[in-house]
């Protein structure tokens, strides 16, 4: 999950990586990642409000599980 996690916070702003942290989440759910969870459904990179942009699902990952890295 930390790994998936990185490659977001890192850079990757697809929707193949936000699949790949949503769906680690989903297999070692905590009630923590709730609000992680919620922020993945809703991500759709620049398609505007209601849904989540990059820096939005970058700041849920860092808020909830503490993963940061260089973007790059």
């Amino acid at each position: 999950m930390q790994e998936a996690a990185r490659r977001i916070v890192r850079g990757d702003t697809s929707i193949a990586a936000a699949n790949a942290l949503e769906s680690a989440l989903l297999l070692d759910r905590r009630d923590d990642e709730e609000g992680l969870l919620e922020v993945l459904a809703l991500y759709a990179p620049k398609a505007g409000r209601p849904y989540a942009d990059e820096k939005e699902l970058r700041a849920a990952i860092v808020s909830v599980l503490g993963v940061e890295g260089q973007r790059g």
